[in-house]
């Protein structure tokens, strides 16, 4: 029996056309703390721009905090071009 639950769930989920694969997590360096960011994410559906925390970074990618319905997971692999940090 399938649960319409986790249909209903799937079916909210829209795809980050600029996300980058994880980087291997020996290579990732935390920042603490998190630092505040603008972030440019590309969803499927349009280009939006977030306040939000990176989390790490890793050459030049960087892991900012992404908690939205339609994302399957809370934060999501960037090109540092798509994640600048905030003037203080």
């Amino acid at each position: 029996m399938r649960d319409s639950s986790l249909d209903t769930w799937n079916a909210r989920h829209v795809p980050i056309l600029n996300r980058r694969d994880v980087p291997p997590r020996d290579t990732q360096v935390d920042f603490d703390p998190p630092r505040p960011v603008t972030a440019t994410i590309q969803w499927q559906t349009g280009t939006e721009t977030i306040r939000t925390r990176a989390i790490a970074w890793c050459g030049r990618v960087v892991l900012v905090e992404l908690v939205d319905a339609r994302s399957q997971v809370r934060g999501v692999w960037l090109d540092s071009e798509d994640a600048q940090p905030l003037d203080k």
